[in-house]
């Protein structure tokens, strides 16, 4: 294929001003290059991801929280929606001190939890969290204001889920860790 013009529709010129939400936006480009296979389009990942370089250009946006809304929201298309309303491996019914278990592929009730050798505890805000995010529209992200111990523990359930799953990391995402931890 080859390209012979192209047009700027929206510069996202509030990224630039940004190192965090910089790095957020490459992050979301570069893990869409990574699971979009060639001759096959998505184009409800690329209208997340049009929605999500708009809503992080906003005033107030928070970078962090738009990374979870966009790897919950993309995983989802990608048909790997983690399993939130019962235990996913089971299917019982989840108690209010829940696990996770990224090979299972969601929360796991307290019965489970032993099998799944990668479970990890989940707190009950958590677990409401993450439902929201897959539930709700982009345009909601900023009322939702998640506590420093959600968002902590997101890390630690998260990302093996994304890397059990998507059997890939970016490099954006090393990069954004490094920023992190200059902070």
């Amino acid at each position: 294929y080859y390209l012979n013009a192209a047009s700027i529709e929206n510069a996202h010129y509030n990224l630039r001003l940004d190192l965090d939400r910089l790095a957020v936006a490459t992050y979301f480009s570069e893990l869409c290059e990574c699971v979009i296979n060639e001759e096959e389009p998505q184009p409800e990942l690329f209208d997340l991801l049009a929605s999500m370089l708009a809503a992080l250009c906003r005033d107030g946006a928070d970078p962090a929280l738009a990374r979870v809304f966009f790897e919950a929201k993309a995983m989802d298309i990608l048909g790997f929606r983690p399993e939130l309303s019962a235990c996913s491996a089971c299917g019982g019914e989840l108690s209010d001190r829940a696990w996770f278990s990224a090979s299972a592929g969601g929360a796991v009730c307290g019965n489970c939890r032993l099998a799944q050798t990668d479970s990890r505890p989940m707190l009950p805000g958590t677990l409401s969290f993450l439902r929201h995010v897959l539930d709700w529209d982009v345009e909601r992200m900023n009322v939702l204001k998640p506590a420093a111990a959600v968002m902590e523990e997101l890390d630690k359930v998260w990302r093996p889920f994304m890397k059990w799953h998507l059997e890939k990391t970016c490099r954006a995402d090393w990069f954004m860790e490094k920023i992190k931890g200059h902070s």
